[in-house]
């Protein structure tokens, strides 16, 4: 885990046991890094490997900003929507993001 700053410089990092599961250190990961650095309006960002039902709920019921990768199970149900050029938005120079919306929600 890596924290850099806002000129992309690192300031701290965290070393886990390779035995240790990235889903169970989400809460700790975090706590740490606030502990340390403040409680700053950071944007959380974990691989798909830290996502779980309870790591997502305990991120928004504490009010925190995240992205998480997703499985590539649930990659695939949003295929074509993503293929398609239409619905890109540019956020930032070379970031376009796409809402897409499962059928029925």
């Amino acid at each position: 885990m890596f924290s850099p700053d806002l000129w992309d410089i690192v300031r701290g990092y965290e070393v886990f046991d390779g035995n240790t599961t990235d889903v169970t250190t989400v809460k700790t990961i975090v706590g740490t890094m606030e502990a340390r650095y403040g409680l700053a309006q950071r944007i959380w960002v974990m691989d798909r490997g830290m996502r779980s039902k309870s790591n997502v709920q305990w991120l928004q019921e504490t009010g925190r900003r995240y992205l998480l990768g997703a499985p590539r199970s649930i990659l695939d149900r949003f295929a074509e929507q993503v293929a398609s050029p239409q619905g890109w938005q540019s956020v930032h120079d070379g970031v376009e993001v796409k809402l897409c919306r499962e059928e029925g929600n």
